[in-house]
């Protein structure tokens, strides 16, 4: 399956979710946003896909999470 995925940067004054050149939302800030791409990535691995999640730091940085349906740690489901 393919791998997705979603940035959550800073636009303008409100914070989106970035995918395959879609602009997901306007939130008022990076947490709300931050959760909803959470969201979105945990419902991609539900469908068997790998997950990057980019976060725009302070400085303008991206910080990378990874998501994926194969992690079977125990209380990590999803994380990698």
């Amino acid at each position: 399956m393919a791998a997705f995925t979603y940035a959550v940067l800073q636009v303008g004054e409100t914070w989106q979710i970035v995918c395959d050149r879609r602009r997901i939302g306007h939130f008022a800030t990076q947490d709300e946003a931050s959760r909803l791409g959470a969201m979105l990535a945990h419902e991609a691995t539900v469908s068997g896909h790998d997950v990057e999640m980019l976060v725009q730091g302070r400085f303008g940085e991206l910080h990378g999470l990874k998501f994926s349906p194969h992690d079977t740690r125990p209380g990590m489901a999803g994380l990698s």
